[in-house]
C-alpha cells in the first residue's frame, strides 16, 4: 500500500513528497478508523496536504482487495478486479494488467471516496493517479 501511495504522490502531487513519510507514519499508527484522514494540526504535516486523502484511498483498495468485510468498497469491485489487484499488491508476476472495465471500478470507487474529501476535479485527478500507479507497479513486474 504504502508504495502504491508513495508512487501516486511523486506522480502526480510531486510538491507534497516531503509530508509523505510524516504522513504514513501518522496514518499507520493513528487508531483504525479512517474517518478523519488529515492528521491534527502540530504533527509535522501540513493541513493542506493530500498525502493523507491519498493513503486513505489506497488503503481502502487494499482493504476492498484483501478484506471482503470492507462492504462499502468491495461493492465497488468484482471479483475478478479483486484477484488480479490482490496480484498486483503482491507484485505477483501473474497480475497482469487490469482491462478497462477493471480501471473503471477501480476509479469509481477512488473516486468516491476522495469526493467527501477533495473538490470533485481533484478527486477525479487522484483517481487517476490511483490507476497510473497501478499500471506501472504491474509494468514493473513484466
Amino acid at each position: 500500500m504504502r508504495e502504491i501511495s508513495e508512487s501516486v504522490v511523486r506522480t502526480a502531487y510531486p510538491q507534497e513528497l516531503e509530508d509523505f513519510d510524516a504522513a504514513a507514519e501518522w496514518f499507520r499508527t493513528a487508531p483504525q478508523s479512517r474517518t478523519r484522514v488529515r492528521p491534527p494540526v502540530g504533527m509535522g504535516v501540513e493541513i493542506a496536504s493530500i498525502v493523507p486523502v491519498v493513503l486513505s484511498a489506497v488503503s481502502l483498495l487494499a482493504g476492498a482487495v484483501f478484506n471482503s468485510a470492507v462492504e462499502d468498497a468491495a461493492k465497488y469491485l468484482t471479483n475478478a478486479t479483486r484477484e488480479k489487484l490482490g496480484a498486483a499488491f503482491r507484485r505477483s508476476p501473474a497480475a497482469g494488467p487490469l482491462t478497462p472495465e477493471q480501471e473503471q471500478e477501480v476509479f469509481r470507487l477512488i473516486r468516491d471516496r476522495a469526493a467527501g474529501h477533495l473538490p470533485d476535479d481533484e478527486a477525479h485527478q487522484l483517481a487517476e493517479a490511483v490507476i497510473g500507479a497501478l499500471r506501472l507497479r504491474v509494468a514493473d513486474e513484466t
